[in-house]
């Protein structure tokens, strides 16, 4: 399900869908991170007396420390929520034809926790009190519902 709003700072979008694929990540000469990945939403409907299945694809970028945590927590075939704004990236092929495409550029993004659950790590940001993450958690990666127990739990706050 794709649903898109308008708002004064441009086009938001919300994307439901699968991961096509691991997030790229990648460093800027100025040693900023950003993550290329693209989400495909699958959604059938009724055409006739038949079902018809019909796939979109968006191409995204993250930048910053959300795409380090995209790239550390999200594998293809995830799938997630997205919120981002919609642009259109505009060139020109080899041959001097004009070509365009809209594009996600991702503010948040998560694991949608319908048919998966998470474990989640805050990681420490500038004057904040959050633990750093250490290199022995891996985000949601290999979480298993119930993995521990509940006497691990009775000495903890809830939140």
């Amino acid at each position: 399900m794709t649903i898109a709003e308008v708002d004064m700072n441009g086009n938001l979008i919300t994307l439901v869908g699968n991961l096509t694929g691991d997030p790229d990540v990648r460093f800027t000469s100025a040693g900023k991170a950003y993550a290329k990945f693209s989400i495909a939403d699958n959604f059938s409907y009724k055409k006739g007396d038949d079902w018809e299945k019909k796939t979109s694809f968006f191409d995204c970028t993250a930048w910053g420390d959300i795409a380090e945590n995209i790239a550390e927590s999200l594998t293809q075939g995830a799938r997630v929520i997205a919120c981002g704004r919609v642009e259109q990236q505009n060139w020109e092929t080899e041959g001097g034809e004009r070509r365009s495409k809209l594009a996600v550029e991702i503010d948040s993004i998560g694991p949608d926790l319908r048919f998966a659950v998470a474990e989640v790590t805050k990681i420490e940001q500038e004057g904040s009190p959050a633990p750093k993450r250490s290199k022995s958690d891996s985000g949601s990666r290999g979480t298993k519902r119930g993995s521990r127990r509940q006497e691990e739990y009775d000495d903890e706050e809830p939140f």
